[in-house]
């Protein structure tokens, strides 16, 4: 929209209004593609079109890179995949190499249902090391034929510290694909992954499978956090009200799952989380809410907190309300299955 490349460049206090319509790749309301550099007080309502690599103020963004009091208002349309309300594409070379995001919002929509793949509400896809969010939010509804979707991030890779604090989404996701997650589709927990003080309002979040109101596939250590989403339906398995299922070494701590329905067909489905393994989650609630699955096998893993608690965790001074409806074995008010771990302290209601 103002810039198609740029090397270790400071934009300040700009503005882009209109339409971008390409056929290419890396298309940005502001920047196509953005090596190093930082985007501050910059506000775009544009409506965006491009291949795939698409974002509301940058198509791609790689290497140190800062984004502080900017955001996007508008629309994106693409048949590709890689498609954020801020930036599309993110890519870090060293361990020392970082991507930030303060007070940075998107408002958008997509008028028809994207094919492509790692779609979210800021972040499309985010390889780096270092990544940190605060005070950041989208408001949009999301829709593709493919997987890793999120509402602010659709999938993330490499980093070592990942720091989300005090941001939400506000929307609904629907899905043909896996990994689909309110504030993340898919991360892969390699260290230091902080969730503290995010919330998710959705109507409903909808996927194929590893479906979550705040995570579909992999873990932070989540405080103070509320996924509150009427409907989180996984058409096969694993679905939670707040991760779909859960990495090893996390915790969940002083937060809520909220939902009317969490639906998972095929089984492995929990108020809070469907798979815990050396973790804990403690001080926590569930509110609900039916929970419902079709598996009549031995092992449903269908539960009112936990779905499935493996090895060496510890939840205790918790509770749920929601009622779980299973046909199968190995499912529970409280916790489904479990093996060689700490319980105590918690109760259900329902």
């Amino acid at each position: 929209g103002l810039i198609g490349y740029t090397y270790r460049t400071i934009l300040d206090n700009c503005e882009t209004t209109g339409r971008i319509n390409s056929t290419a790749s890396q298309i940005g309301g502001f920047i196509g593609y953005q090596y190093y550099g930082k985007v501050k007080n910059c506000h775009s309502n544009m409506s965006v079109s491009g291949a795939s690599s698409v974002g509301g103020i940058s198509g791609r963004a790689d290497y140190d890179f800062e984004m502080v009091d900017t955001y996007f208002d508008g629309t994106i349309q693409t048949t590709g995949g890689n498609v954020g309300g801020l930036v599309g594409y993110t890519n870090c070379g060293s361990n020392d190499e970082s991507m930030r995001f303060t007070r940075c919002y998107a408002k958008w929509d997509s008028d028809n249902t994207i094919s492509g793949s790692q779609i979210g509400g800021l972040i499309g896809c985010l390889y780096t090391y270092n990544f940190y969010a605060t005070d950041c939010y989208a408001e949009c509804n999301l829709k593709s034929n493919s997987g890793y979707i999120g509402g602010l991030v659709g999938y993330e890779a490499y980093a070592r510290v990942q720091h989300l604090d005090n941001c939400y989404f506000k929307g609904n996701i629907e899905s043909n694909g896996q990994y689909i997650g309110g504030l993340m589709g898919d991360n892969c927990n390699y260290g230091d992954y902080v969730m503290n003080n995010c919330y998710v309002v959705c109507d409903h979040i909808i996927g194929s499978s590893n479906v979550g109101g705040l995570i579909g596939y992999g873990g932070f250590n989540i405080n103070n956090c509320l996924g509150d989403v009427k409907n989180i339906e996984s058409k096969g398995q694993y679905a939670g009200g707040l991760i779909g299922y859960m990495s090893n070494n996390c915790r969940i701590s002083q937060s809520c799952a909220k939902f009317d329905t969490l639906q998972a067909p095929g089984g492995y489905v929990g108020g809070l989380v469907n798979y815990v393994s050396g973790g804990s989650v403690h001080d926590c609630c569930v509110i609900g809410g039916e929970i419902i699955t079709q598996n009549a096998g031995s092992y449903a893993y269908a539960a009112g907190l936990v779905g499935c608690n493996y090895f060496y965790d510890n939840v205790y001074n918790s509770y749920t309300t929601a009622k779980v409806t299973s046909p199968g074995g190995a499912s529970g008010k409280l916790i489904g299955s479990s093996g060689e771990n700490r319980i105590f302290s918690c109760f259900t209601t329902c």
